[in-house]
C-alpha cells in the first residue's frame, strides 16, 4: 500500500511526469530516463520563484541548440511536498510508473529524436499545469513544439483517482443530460417520482457543521438518485449490447476523458506501471466488439457498473456513481456547510479501458 502523504498524489504525479517528459527531450545522447533525471528537472524549476525555467540543449555534432521551457503549477500542499526532496522517497511508486510511461512511449521517443536531428532550433515547452484550465482542457501535462501542440497531451490519473468526468447537480435536468442525452437511456417515467423525492430538499440550506442536519438533507439527494439510477440501469439492460448504445457509450467515454480533443490521451499510473488510452478508431471498434453487462448497487452511493468481456479478457469498464458532499465555505459569522450531489464517471485501475 502506498504511503499516506500530506498532498494529493495526482498533483504530485503531474510534477514528476512533466519533469520526465522534459528530460526525454533534454537528455542527449538519448538514454533511458531515471529518477535522477526527474529530480534534476524538478529542481531546475522549483528553485525559481516563477516555477518556470528555460534552457538550451545542444546537438554535439552540429552545435545546433534547442530551447526547452519547463513550468509547474501545483496546489500549495503538493508544491510544498515536492519541494522537500526528502519527501520524494514516499512516492517512489509514482517515479517507477512515470518512468515506465516515458521510457516505453515510442511516439515521445521518436519525436525527441526528430528534434535532435533536424538541424534547426526548436522551441519545446512542457507544462505541468492541470490546475490552471480544468474546464477548458483535460490535459494535465501539455507539450508544445514550435508553437503547436504535440500529440499526445497527457491527462494523468493515479491509483485511487478513478474519476474522469462528472455531471454536477441534483436536479432532473442533470439526470437527463447524463443518462438520456449522453447515453440514450429512457428515464422519463420516473421524472415525477424523482422530483417528489426532492420536494423537501433545500439546496440553499446552510449548516454549522457536517452533523445530523447536513446528513438528513443528504437523504433527500440519495433517495432521488436511487430512483434515477434504477431507471437508467433498467433501460441500459434492454440495450446494453446494441450497436447504437455501444456507439453512444464510446462517444460518452471519449468526451468525458478528453473533451473530444484528439490530441489527448489518458494515462493511468499504478503499481509501478503505466497504462494509457488514446481513443482512436481502434477504441471505437473494440467497444463495438465487447460483450457488455450492467449491474446496479443502491447501497451507499448509487452506482451503475458496466463490465466487459473481450476475447480472453473480462473485467470492469466504467462506473457511474452518485456522490454526496457537504462542502464548506467561510463567512463573516464562521464556517458553514451546504449539500451537493455529483455524478461521477469512473474507470478503476483494472478497467479494460486502459487495456484496449
Amino acid at each position: 500500500m502506498a504511503a499516506k502523504i500530506e498532498a494529493n498524489r495526482g498533483d504530485v504525479a503531474e510534477a514528476l511526469m512533466g519533469a520526465a517528459v522534459c528530460a526525454t527531450f533534454a537528455t542527449r545522447p538519448f538514454i533511458p530516463i531515471t529518477d535522477a533525471h526527474i529530480d534534476l528537472y524538478l529542481d531546475k524549476v522549483l528553485k525559481k520563484e516563477s516555477l518556470s525555467d528555460s534552457f538550451n540543449v545542444k546537438n554535439l555534432k552540429t552545435q545546433v541548440e534547442d530551447s526547452i521551457t519547463f513550468s509547474i503549477s501545483l496546489p500549495t500542499k503538493a508544491l510544498a511536498f515536492i519541494k522537500d526532496s526528502s519527501n520524494r522517497k514516499l512516492v517512489k511508486g509514482l517515479y517507477t510508473s512515470t518512468l515506465s510511461y516515458v521510457n516505453g512511449n515510442r511516439d515521445l521517443q521518436t519525436k525527441a529524436a526528430e528534434l535532435y536531428k533536424d538541424d534547426r532550433k526548436n522551441y519545446i515547452i512542457v507544462s505541468s499545469a492541470g490546475t490552471l484550465n480544468q474546464k477548458g482542457t483535460k490535459a494535465d501535462i501539455t507539450i508544445m513544439i514550435d508553437g503547436k501542440p504535440q500529440t499526445k497531451q497527457i491527462s494523468l490519473k493515479v491509483s485511487g483517482g478513478d474519476q474522469f468526468a462528472q455531471f454536477g447537480g441534483a436536479n432532473w435536468e442533470t439526470q437527463l443530460s447524463l443518462f438520456t442525452v449522453s447515453l440514450g437511456l429512457d428515464i422519463a417515467s420516473v421524472k415525477n417520482q424523482f422530483n417528489t423525492a426532492l420536494e423537501s430538499y433545500d439546496a440553499e440550506a446552510r449548516f454549522t457543521d457536517r452533523g445530523k442536519s447536513t446528513k438528513d438533507m443528504m437523504v433527500y439527494l440519495k433517495n432521488a438518485a436511487r430512483i434515477s439510477y434504477t431507471a437508467a440501469s433498467l433501460s441500459m439492460q434492454t440495450k446494453i449490447n446494441d450497436a447504437d448504445f455501444k456507439k453512444s457509450l464510446a462517444q460518452f467515454i471519449r468526451k468525458g476523458a478528453t473533451l473530444n480533443d484528439p490530441n489527448i490521451e489518458i494515462v493511468k499510473l499504478a503499481g509501478g506501471a503505466a497504462k494509457s488510452q488514446s481513443f482512436g478508431e481502434q477504441f471505437n471498434s473494440t467497444v463495438q466488439s465487447m460483450e457488455l453487462s450492467v449491474s446496479l448497487s443502491i447501497k451507499g452511493d448509487p452506482t451503475i457498473s458496466l463490465n466487459a468481456s473481450l476475447l480472453d479478457r473480462s473485467g470492469p469498464l466504467i462506473s457511474i456513481r452518485a456522490k454526496f458532499e457537504a462542502p464548506s465555505r467561510s463567512t463573516s459569522s464562521g464556517k458553514v456547510y451546504s449539500t451537493y450531489m455529483r455524478n461521477l464517471v469512473e474507470a478503476p485501475t483494472k478497467s479494460l479501458l486502459y487495456l484496449i
